[in-house]
């Protein structure tokens, strides 16, 4: 029941990447044994979603969604790199300056006029074309262009659809106490643990974000296992 919301939800879907290696976690935490990090079948824990999908630039995200959001903070990390391996002050400050146009134009979303908005759209799609296909002497940023060519229909998805975000910020919070964990305790020992591991901090993180205590809602669920009746279930309609 819980997989299947997940495959049939419309709303925005954030996928950040942890456990490299050995987990992947987006709504649903699953043991990662078998696949490498790149290609990884996401479709394989959730089914086939249709929804919308924020990630970085990983190719294993290429395999899930119906339209892809490109992480521009990545992208913004990124080109801070290049900018101390490489500084060329010309390209990062066209880059710079069209994720801050693209930012503003979003934020200023409601006051604009349908009409005016395409078309500073338009004018904003160009510009990142302009700039993926400019010609570069420095090869790091020629990489940067390449990617940014490779994503140009992922990089300002969040100017077309309402209310997705530019990036997955909040996603890698809420995997930040799995980080911890992974750090402390080195990961799972076995396959068992593994997926004891990714159930209990899907349905404690999911708790969290409805406003439900996590203790009350396992109890429960323990006592009616342990009777034979059916499990409470969590509020699977909420976005």
């Amino acid at each position: 029941m819980f997989l299947c919301s997940i495959s049939k939800s419309r709303s925005p879907r954030r996928c950040p990447t942890t456990f490299p290696g050995r987990s992947r976690w987006g709504c649903w935490r699953r043991p990662n044994r078998d696949f490498t990090r790149r290609s990884h079948p996401w479709g394989t824990p959730i089914g086939k979603y249709n929804g919308n999908v924020v990630s970085d630039f990983l190719s294993a995200y290429n395999k899930i969604g119906k339209q892809r959001q490109r992480c521009l903070v990545h992208l913004d990390r990124e080109m801070h790199r290049v900018k101390e391996l490489d500084r060329s002050p010309e390209s990062q400050r066209t880059l710079r300056r069209i994720l801050q146009n693209a930012r503003r134009l979003d934020e200023g979303r409601e006051t604009l006029k349908s009409v005016v908005f395409i078309r500073r759209l338009r004018k904003l799609e160009r510009r990142l074309l302009n700039f993926a296909t400019g010609v570069f002497t420095r090869p790091h940023w020629q990489r940067l262009s390449a990617r940014t060519l490779k994503h140009y229909d992922e990089m300002l998805t969040f100017l077309k659809v309402p209310g997705l975000p530019s990036h997955n910020n909040h996603a890698e919070r809420m995997i930040r106490p799995n980080v911890i964990f992974r750090k402390i305790s080195f990961q799972n020992m076995s396959e068992n643990g593994a997926r004891a591991h990714e159930v209990l901090m899907s349905l404690q993180e999911t708790l969290r974000l409805q406003k439900l205590d996590p203790s009350v809602f396992f109890k429960r669920a323990y006592l009616v296992h342990r009777q034979g009746r059916p499990e409470p279930l969590l509020q699977l309609g909420m976005a």
